[in-house]
């Protein structure tokens, strides 16, 4: 039974009490640290990342930058720990909308320009609050990678081509074309649990406390 990892989106870390359990996993914390350590030293505004994650939720809810890069940060560091005791997931799905844990997951974006590429770090910008904070994932902001053998040998994640880009597409492919049964959540909050209930094609179930949705 083949195992994909999802990330959650910009709003994996809204509850203050999800970040206070987040920031207690030894994964996370040298995350955050890491972080730390590349914002202090490129010429940016000071901030402290511990504080803004252990904040309550109207200062973390109001900062849609900061937000977007620490549920990014918390996510790599879960991941770390998923990784731990996993062997590499032979699918990835998430959302790539803003700062974007699967895209280090990948290898496609290093931790360090996860960092200098963000929002928060582009001093100065105006990001909106746009109308898919409240909607959720975009169908263009979700991707999916499976790990493939390339031509030359060697191996890695290859994105997946759907030309439907809904959420229940790129399941349905990974489930039918690529025997993926079984979807883990490394972090907070889940892009897949809303719609389990409306896939009829499929006997899907979330189990918790596993954080596991079954196919």
């Amino acid at each position: 039974m083949s195992t994909a990892v999802s990330f959650h989106g910009i709003n994996a870390l809204d509850f203050e009490e999800l970040r206070r359990n987040a920031i207690r996993v030894p994964q996370v914390i040298t995350r955050i640290r890491q972080a730390q350590e590349l914002w202090d030293k490129a010429d940016l505004p000071s901030f402290d990342f511990i504080n803004f994650l252990s904040s309550e939720d109207d200062r973390f809810l109001s900062n849609i930058k900061f937000k977007s890069l620490a549920a990014a940060i918390v996510q790599v560091g879960l991941l770390d720990r998923y990784l731990s005791n996993n062997d590499k997931p032979p699918a990835l799905v998430g959302d790539v909308a803003r700062d974007s844990a699967l895209l280090v997951a990948t290898g496609k974006l290093s931790f360090a320009d996860l960092i200098y590429n963000s929002s928060a770090a582009q001093v100065g910008s105006v990001t909106p609050i746009s109308q898919s904070l409240a909607t959720g994932v975009r169908a263009e902001k979700l991707k999916a990678f499976v790990w493939k053998e390339l031509e030359d040998g060697s191996s890695d994640y290859v994105e997946l081509e759907a030309k439907d880009k809904g959420l229940e597409a790129i399941v349905r492919l990974m489930v039918d074309d690529h025997d993926i049964k079984t979807f883990v959540n490394v972090g907070p909050g889940s892009i897949l649990k809303a719609y389990v209930q409306k896939w009829p094609w499929r006997n899907c179930a979330f189990v918790n406390p596993l954080t596991m949705i079954l196919c």
